[in-house]
């Protein structure tokens, strides 16, 4: 299947300061402004005094060019480096010297502060003297820093570089460039040994969102981060503007001095979202990290050690240890029953044996913060709606200072179908046949939702605010369902494509004509790293994170069926994130609607209203943004880059 490919947004949508008045070093979140882009720079821009002296590196060079100018920087603590893009669509990765092509994260396992610029897709030549991609970071010392340019097999054809590389010895610049001649991949930060190289756009800030999923959360700009302790032979910098996959920050370099000495750089964002059905490339997305999590709501290393240690004493006959797989709002700790327990026989020990036979084998405590807690009612029900693909789960009366909540979940089998997700259009015999097992079970998964429609007992919220509307509507009480229709109205005025906004107006005036539609549990993020699978059959096992979920009109949930049938890529040839669908999508959909029909029987006769319902959860799910848990606000050209691509696409479909 193949889509006509059309342009959805146009680049530069509108210009930026990083800089406030206060002179944070940090242009994470700048304000909008406006500003006549300056000439590019080449060198080094001397600083005035009480100034910062700024090194400026060309990314590719005329005539699409592989290399970096200059290749070598030699910089002083302190000194910032700016990364100035050319065509078509570089990165630039931070590596060892002994491991050109691979990122330092895979060498350097604890290493958090290592920088990579993600993809900077761009068509201003070399010689445009505004509206230029950059990105800059900060010189923390002397060392030597190696980087690389991750795309296809540019490093391996000379596009490497270094700052401060020795003029002598067995580690000069020309070495480091004859190492990576000789690498046998070319591998972007997320991305492990042994996969497909290059050509692989997973963001600085990579992770989910609630959307991404990604997922990747889609929120901009990461902030900056702060270098810390290397190899004595390992250089340190922090990168202090990048981009992610919601968005490239472009940065013209002129600009005055701020109050600490930096320069104010105005950003103008670029953007280019495409939904397209092409693809020159594969890659896998980075998973969440523990540090990520901590960082954004606990902020000390003494609070983990603490919460860690709290569990340890509560589960003292067990083994703790951090799950393998992380999410955006949690943080996860798999908890093992010691192999052979020899208790005495007496009361107290009868009673300790009892509870540790009924745990069984391990499970899993789950720390989240007070705005992402369990619905504990809800996650009741869906332990009943899915007794054999929910946790069960029960809270913790945990001493954590009202900071965190605790949750004690049975721990579901299987393996995240993100890290098996095919990022290829063509399949083998194999994985087609999996992935039809896949959809077959993802159907049967949404008929149960329908099997439970007529005996499940909901709560309706007394101060609802759709009381007025339909009697189906007063059924979600929810964040999401409380609001359907202020939402699609918040669509229907705000998203940025007419052909968006009738859609969405459409989709309300087809909701506002609905009547006796049954309300159902809805898992609230039904993406490929919340779904659990069989490695070997793909059939699902288990759905994890049910932290959104909520009582909403049946079908909302079906956006997730389109998670299954493709995945979000940069397609360098065209310098745009996509949106791609596998050869097979059409008669996987197909087969997906069969089977529905099928193990639902009655629900083939209310179609119109289903699909409906499909439009308003992909409307819902990839028209609002996440925000962290705000979703209140439309998402845009600037800052929702993937999300709009996939609204594009999935609404494209039927």
């Amino acid at each position: 299947m193949y889509f006509s490919r059309a342009t959805l947004v146009s680049a530069l949508a509108g210009f930026a300061s990083a800089q406030s008045a206060s002179g944070a070093e940090s242009a994470a979140s700048p304000t909008l402004s406006t500003a006549v882009a300056g000439p590019v720079s080449t060198g080094t821009q001397n600083a005035m005094p009480g100034m910062v002296n700024t090194h400026v590196v060309q990314v590719g060079g005329p005539n699409g060019s592989l290399a970096f100018y200059p290749s070598n920087v030699v910089a002083a603590p302190g000194d910032l480096v700016q990364f100035q893009f050319h065509p078509k669509n570089h990165s630039v990765v931070q590596s060892t010297f002994d491991n050109p092509c691979v990122p330092i994260q895979n060498i350097m396992p604890n290493k958090t502060d290592a920088f990579y610029s993600g993809f900077m897709p761009t068509n201003a030549s070399f010689a445009a003297t505004s509206q230029v991609l950059t990105y800059t970071i900060r010189v923390s010392d002397e060392k030597p820093v190696w980087f690389y340019c991750s795309q296809g097999q540019h490093c391996q054809a000379g596009m490497v570089g270094a700052i401060n590389a020795p003029a002598e010895g067995n580690k000069t610049m020309a070495a480091f460039v004859a190492l990576a001649a000789q690498a046998t991949e070319n591998l972007s930060p997320g991305q492990a040994g042994g996969s497909t190289g290059g050509n692989t756009p997973v963001s600085p800030s990579a992770g989910g969102g609630s959307n991404a999923g990604s997922d990747n959360s889609g929120t901009g700009n990461p902030t900056a981060t702060t270098s810390s302790g290397l190899t004595e032979s390992t250089g340190a910098a922090s990168s202090l503007h990048s981009q992610s996959m919601a968005g490239a920050v472009a940065q013209p370099v002129t600009g005055d001095a701020g109050p600490d000495g930096l320069r104010s750089l105005w950003l103008p964002r670029w953007t280019d979202c495409v939904a397209s059905l092409r693809l020159t490339y594969s890659g896998t997305p980075a998973p969440m990290t523990t540090t990520e999590f901590w960082n954004r709501f606990a902020s000390r290393k003494e609070d983990r050690e603490r919460y860690i240690q709290v569990l340890r004493d509560t589960y003292e006959e067990h083994r703790v240890e951090e799950f393998g797989d992380q999410g955006y709002c949690s943080y996860t700790l798999l908890i093992t029953p010691p192999d052979d327990l020899d208790l005495r026989n007496d009361d107290e020990n009868r009673e300790k044996k009892t509870v540790l036979q009924e745990r069984g084998d391990a499970f899993l405590v789950q720390l989240r913060p007070a705005p992402h807690a369990l619905n504990l009612d809800i996650v009741r029900a869906a332990s009943k709606t899915y007794p054999s693909l929910a946790p069960t789960i029960r809270p913790l009366d945990l001493c954590f200072s009202g900071r965190l909540h605790a949750y004690e979940m049975k721990r579901l089998h299987g393996t995240p179908f993100s890290r098996l997700q095919p990022r290829e259009r063509t399949l083998s015999t194999a994985t087609r046949a999996k992935l039809e097992c896949l959809i077959l079970s993802f159907a049967d998964l949404i008929a149960q939702t329908w099997h439970s429609a007529s005996t499940t007992s909901r709560h309706i919220r007394a101060d609802s605010p759709m009381e007025s509307t339909s009697d189906m509507l007063s059924q979600c009480p929810g964040k999401v369902g409380s609001s359907i229709i202020h939402r699609l109205q918040k669509l229907a005025a705000g998203l940025p494509y007419g052909w968006l906004r009738e859609r969405a107006e459409t989709t309300l005036h087809a909701v506002h004509c609905m009547s006796d539609y049954p309300v159902v549990l809805n898992h609230g993020d039904l993406i490929p790293s919340n779904i659990l699978i069989d490695e070997e059959t793909w059939k699902i096992t288990g759905l994890v994170d049910w932290a959104e979920a909520e009582y909403l009109p049946f079908g909302t949930c079906l956006y997730g069926l389109e998670h299954l049938l493709g995945y979000s890529a940069f397609e360098a040839e065209e310098e745009g994130l996509t949106f791609v669908y596998l050869d097979v999508a059409v008669r996987l959909r197909e087969l997906f609607w069969m089977r529905l029909w099928r193990v639902a029987p009655g629900l083939e006769d209310r179609e119109k209203d289903v699909r409906v319902m499909r439009d308003v959860g992909v409307l819902l799910w990839h028209g609002i943004a996440w925000d962290d848990g705000a979703i209140d606000r439309v998402v845009n050209e600037v800052d929702d880059v993937e999300e709009l691509a996939r609204l594009c696409a999935f609404l494209t479909v039927s």
